[in-house]
């Protein structure tokens, strides 16, 4: 018997989306040709975005990731056993169109945000803007508390603030919440 009393087990938000990652995915357009593709592009993206939330920081280790965990290729789909290398990923990843793989991502996440909010009354955003330090470019985001992840992200025009940035993106932000 234990001086202590077990731990109540955490009752974490456990989100219930109606459309995987891999779903969100495979409404983008593949940039490729179909002849030659070995790896389908949802699971391509889905092993990026695994791998970066499992703090893989470039193409080598997302590649090394994809290698180390034969089971997670599996899961998102990839036919062969074997990852995308590196190049591979870095031509597909320049080949797409920014704003469609943004809006994809952010519908999914907006989704995860719907579950979520449904499982609790309250549900907070904050919004931050923040200038990359080798290109100087000022992007304004929106992180969703309860997701703890950043769900739209923009870049601020020199000559705008990030409430002018804010206020012309609120009506898109709104129409996805």
């Amino acid at each position: 018997m234990s001086l202590y009393p077990a731990p109540a087990p955490v009752q974490a938000a456990v989100p219930d989306p109606s459309e995987t990652l891999l779903d969100a995915f495979s409404r983008l357009v593949d940039p490729r040709q179909a002849r030659g593709i070995r790896h389908p592009l949802p699971a391509v993206l889905a092993l990026c975005v695994v791998a970066l939330l499992s703090g893989r920081q470039n193409l080598t280790q997302i590649w090394r990731f994809g290698k180390d965990h034969p089971e997670v290729l599996d899961a998102l789909g990839f036919r062969r056993r074997r990852p995308p290398v590196t190049t591979t990923i870095s031509t597909l990843l320049g080949a797409l169109r920014i704003s469609e793989l943004q809006d994809a991502l952010a519908e999914w996440l907006c989704d995860l945000f719907r579950s979520a909010r449904s499982q609790r009354r309250n549900a907070a955003a904050a919004v931050d803007g923040k200038t990359t330090r080798p290109s100087k470019v000022h992007v304004l985001n929106v992180f969703v508390l309860d997701l703890h992840q950043a769900i739209w992200q923009s870049a601020v025009d020199e000559k705008a603030n990030e409430i002018t940035a804010l206020r012309e993106a609120v009506a898109t932000l709104f129409e996805r919440y």
